[in-house]
């Protein structure tokens, strides 16, 4: 093709270049379009894993959180029993059996 024409290789890219998109699209070939297709779909697996892990992710710390709180609400149900069966002890004694702070022993204290 090119010894026949005066236009050498780079000259046919900067003209294509230059077509309009209607006929740039016609132009194309299977390989580019096999490539902008799988360019798409790329995109396209990228956001659906994207939102797997999200989700994954979202359900991991959901169960840490609800394990956490079913904990902290196992401490609360142990102190209120200790303070109801032992109420001369000190917040530092409850604390000390029960593995927290003696501020929260305080807390569950003045809620009772």
């Amino acid at each position: 093709l090119f010894k026949n024409s005066d236009i050498r290789g780079e000259e046919l890219t900067t003209i294509l270049n230059d077509i309009h998109s209607p006929l740039k699209d016609f132009t194309m070939s299977t390989y580019d379009m096999a490539v902008e297709n799988g360019y798409k779909r790329g995109i396209e697996k990228g956001i659906e894993k994207g939102i797997e892990k999200g989700i994954e992710k979202g359900i991991e710390k959901g169960i840490e959180k609800g394990i956490e709180k079913g904990i902290e609400k196992n401490a609360v149900d142990v102190i209120k029993n200790l303070l109801a069966k032992f109420p001369s002890w000190s917040n530092e004694e409850i604390a000390e059996v029960t593995g927290v702070t003696p501020s929260f022993v305080q807390t569950i204290r003045n809620k009772k």
